[in-house]
């Protein structure tokens, strides 16, 4: 890299973390603390696995893998929205939600249980094209199966539509750069995006660490009373007590 690039990324790193701090100032405590909660519960769901499950058995799945690897994209989540970069935030959580359900949906099917490797369930995976009612549908109906008035998935249909928005040039996306003078052209602090990204960071995680313990029912037992963890998700830890 040359000394004008390196020049150059100082200067982009400086005017994230002016955002950065502009980000902090205005948020509540509560608001400030869901990151560093999402590290620990990361950290305390992979030692419950660990602990709970023989190596092979989680060396075998794909969603095992996923939350084993979940942390860099906490790290980018966290600098994204503190960075005012809620487009790239929404891009990274839609990935992180879609990756989780596909990997639970091939370690659980009729595929995935008769002995497939993790590669062979990734090219199985790749090849089926599994989508919004091939899968995520699917899967929410084994974690939410009370009601039957669909009002789970009607939910989370919102939330997967809105982060569709930023994975895609939508009119929403467009309209959220105009809105703020200059936002278009360089990303900084606003309240309104900022906090819809917290609340959908919120959703995704519990939708993730609801379908491990789904899966690995064994981890259940290490949240049977959580001290801290769980901490933004106040509906997790009533169905752990």
């Amino acid at each position: 890299m040359t000394r004008n690039s390196l020049a150059s990324f100082d200067q982009i790193v400086s005017a994230w973390r002016e955002t950065a701090e502009n980000t902090a100032r205005a948020l509540t405590p509560a608001e400030l603390a869901i990151f560093p909660n999402l590290l620990h519960d990361s950290t305390e769901v992979r030692a419950a696995l660990s602990q709970a499950y023989p190596e092979n058995e989680l060396s075998a799945s794909l969603l095992a893998a996923d939350v084993f690897g979940l942390d860099r994209h906490l790290f980018e989540l966290h600098h994204h929205t503190f960075a005012g970069l809620y487009e790239s935030a929404g891009r990274t959580l839609r990935c992180v939600w879609e990756r989780a359900f596909r990997s639970h949906f091939a370690d659980r099917s009729h595929f995935g249980g008769a002995g497939a490797t993790p590669d062979e369930k990734a090219g199985w995976l790749d090849a089926a094209r599994l989508n919004w009612p091939k899968c995520i549908v699917p899967v929410l109906s084994v974690l939410f199966p009370l009601p039957h008035d669909g009002s789970a998935v009607d939910h989370f249909k919102a939330l997967w539509d809105r982060l569709n928005q930023v994975v895609h040039p939508s009119a929403p996306m467009r309209f959220s750069e105009m809105r703020e003078s200059g936002r278009m052209l360089w990303p900084h602090f606003d309240a309104d995006l900022c906090r819809q990204r917290l609340a959908d960071v919120n959703e995704v995680l519990a939708l993730v660490w609801l379908l491990v313990l789904c899966q690995f029912p064994k981890t259940r037992g290490a949240f049977a009373h959580p001290a801290r963890v769980f901490d933004s998700f106040p509906l997790l830890k009533t169905l752990l007590t």
